[in-house]
């Protein structure tokens, strides 16, 4: 009887010290468990306290049982009653406060692996820098993952793998020329070959993948010599992707998803890498970009996300046990 007990405790914080009839005990183990769940929408170090917590419980209900069995009138009410909070405050919490997501691609590489189980925060407003999990613009049903890059009204511009904002260039430094990662490719796993850069925005700091050719033509800027041809990932250039006219064959228009529109600040000249057209987030949008710049799906191709779509900020990742920890 007492391993019931023990394990009935984890059906739901507080069940098992309800159905022995320990009321306060029951709300005491319930508030503690959805404490440090709705903790855990700040910082995902609070899901191990919480799980800690439970297990705790379920020692102290097998010790109850031991030392009241004679005395104990179990309370098949009070064992339900907290079964059901238990169950509306989950799904509330899901609903309001925090869900949890499995990363599908090797898109966020190398900061959230293909794999990687997340914990985002609903109630947090999202600001550059931050990575969000949103519903794809001209594909609803889909939940991408990306970095969310520049907000409404400001410029987005692309130009040799330097990523500008506001016409001011994102910190951009080399960590690695040969990178690895692995990724699938006809139902198998490969390894694939990047250059590692680090880069900065509002305060978040983090690494991106590049081609494996970047550090070469890096090389060759700094030594003044102009590059023959931009990046085939510069943007904008001379067509801008929306939904409208996607690169996916499976995208459809969506009426709230506005296109956002090109200026012109420069002459096209003879470098260029130089910038010379810049993107206008538009109202009501958020631009984002995947961290494994040449092996992402994003903004470039399919436009701006309305902020209806944004489902919210990740905090970080909970499984598996070796990545457990917060995201920048």
């Amino acid at each position: 009887m007492i391993a019931l007990i023990v394990l009935s405790a984890f059906i739901a914080p507080g069940f098992a010290h309800g159905l022995m009839g320990q009321t306060r005990a029951m709300w005491i183990v319930l508030g503690l468990a959805f404490g440090l769940l709705a903790a855990s929408t700040i910082t995902v170090w609070a899901l191990p306290l919480a799980f800690i917590v439970q297990l705790a419980a379920a020692v102290d209900a097998g010790l109850r049982y031991r030392k009241l069995r004679p005395q104990i009138r179990y309370n098949a009410v009070a064992a339900i009653t907290v079964f059901g909070v238990a169950i509306a405050l989950a799904l509330m919490t899901r609903w309001l406060v925090a869900e949890a997501f499995k990363a599908p691609s090797t898109s966020m590489n190398p900061t959230v692996v293909m794999g990687d189980h997340i914990m985002i925060a609903k109630w947090k407003t999202a600001k550059p820098g931050d990575i969000i999990v949103f519903r794809q613009p001209c594909q609803p049903d889909r939940d991408y993952i990306k970095r969310l890059i520049a907000v409404a009204n400001q410029t987005v511009e692309i130009r040799c793998n330097v990523v500008y904002v506001d016409g001011k260039p994102l910190p951009h430094k080399l960590v690695d020329p040969n990178a690895t990662y692995q990724d699938i490719y006809d139902d198998r796993m490969v390894d694939k070959a990047a250059s590692r850069y680090h880069e900065e925005l509002g305060g978040h700091s983090y690494d991106i993948y590049s081609d494996p050719g970047e550090p070469e033509r890096d090389a060759t800027q700094q030594k003044g010599v102009l590059l023959p041809e931009g990046d085939a990932k510069d943007f904008p250039q001379s067509v801008l992707y929306s939904c409208a006219n996607a690169t996916d064959p499976d995208s459809r228009q969506m009426p709230n998803q506005k296109p956002g529109r090109i200026v012109d600040v420069a002459p096209e000249g003879a470098d260029p890498c130089q910038v010379h057209r810049h993107y206008v987030v538009p109202e009501g949008h958020v631009f984002v970009l995947g961290d494994n710049r040449y092996n992402s799906n994003d903004s470039r191709y399919w436009g701006s996300v309305p902020l209806e779509n944004i489902k919210g900020v990740v905090i970080g990742r909970w499984l598996p046990l070796s990545h457990f920890g917060g995201i920048d």
